[in-house]
């Protein structure tokens, strides 16, 4: 497995929101393997796209898919512990 430092590297380089979420979620849980998980952000970008046009303004996008995540996904926000650091850590939240 490669460091932390050779991860954010490869990140700079060539590296996507979703994997720089997982690689920050690596400094609280360090043997973090990012591949299910984004996998799992994969299947859900998959399916909110029929809901989306690239024509779209960036707001209507955006709606769409909290509107997918929230109402088809069940997502919620912590409303008990809002300051819970697990709320920032994409692999918690996913």
């Amino acid at each position: 497995m490669r460091s932390l430092r050779e991860e954010f590297a490869a990140l700079v380089r060539d590296g996507t929101l979703g994997r720089g979420a997982l690689e920050i979620a690596r400094i609280a849980y360090p043997d973090l393997q990012p591949e299910g998980h984004l996998a799992d952000l994969a299947r859900l970008a998959e399916a909110v796209r029929p809901a989306i046009d690239a024509r779209m303004p960036p707001e209507d996008i955006a709606l769409a898919v909290g509107d997918h995540l929230f109402r088809t996904c069940g997502f919620h926000g912590n409303t008990e512990d809002y300051y819970d650091p697990r709320n920032s850590f994409l692999n918690d939240v996913l």
